[in-house]
């Protein structure tokens, strides 16, 4: 595991310093993900876990994917039909996260060019799914204060999660931008200065009348390697293929 460790490490200092922007207060406590230590293995991790699914992403959801309050952000801009650079696992069962249930999910960045050995894919991002009962409001409320409790007042928070984590950098900007508008999303946002890992609380209306609040733990070490999957999306495609 000290290899993977030490390899998040390098790429950490190839990363642009978007943790340290002057506007935002930052947290000098580390922040993580439960019991699990970013840079670890699946192979490591799924000994003491029992997966409920496995779901394989063809795109690169990079730190500022996963902050959106879109969860399909790198279809907006990029595609890849043959690779998948991580892939999310799901949890079996609930869990109890600050007195609310909830489902945990945990991401996977294949290290390198190993592509086809999920044991050596890396862990760098997990995320809490509540049940809300009806009360996204309280729950976000909640959950927020108890996040200001721990690690201080938020790097940021409003509406626009571009202004904490930078641009979207989407091809299809208008597309983006109306379906952002329709969700109504909400942000808090952490960010620690000792293991460039960003905490980010959202709530927001998904397909129209679904309320969601999720609370997602990002490791950026894993941004090097995701980002040089992106491709250019295709538009305006004239084949017959497949027809």
């Amino acid at each position: 595991m000290k290899k993977y460790l030490s390899m998040l490490l390098i790429l950490a200092m190839l990363l642009p310093c978007t943790l340290a922007a002057a506007d935002g207060a930052m947290t000098d406590k580390a922040i993580n993900f439960a019991e699990f230590t970013f840079g670890d293995t699946f192979g490591n991790i799924r000994k003491n876990v029992k997966i409920g699914s496995l779901d394989f992403k063809y795109g690169a959801y990079t730190s500022r994917c996963l902050a959106d309050a879109i969860d399909n952000l790198p279809e907006y801009s990029s595609h890849n039909e043959n690779i998948a650079p991580c892939f999310k696992m799901r949890e079996e069962g609930m869990r109890k996260v600050a007195g609310h249930d909830a489902g945990a999910y945990l991401w996977f960045a294949y290290s390198g060019n190993e592509l086809t050995d999920e044991n050596n894919a890396v862990f760098y991002a997990g995320e809490y799914e509540f049940q809300t009962n009806g009360d996204p409001i309280g729950v976000f409320a909640d959950l927020k204060a108890k996040l200001t409790q721990l690690y201080g007042e938020p790097f940021y928070a409003g509406i626009n999660i571009s202004d904490a984590m930078g641009e979207a950098g989407v091809a299809d900007i208008d597309r983006y931008n109306s379906n952002i508008e329709e969700m109504q999303p909400e942000f808090a946002v952490w960010k620690s200065s000792v293991n460039n890992t960003v905490v980010v609380l959202k709530n927001y209306v998904q397909y129209g009348d679904w309320a969601q609040v999720r609370l997602t733990y990002i490791s950026t070490l894993a941004d090097a390697v995701l980002s040089q999957y992106s491709s250019p999306l295709e538009s305006g495609d004239s084949s017959l293929q497949g027809l």
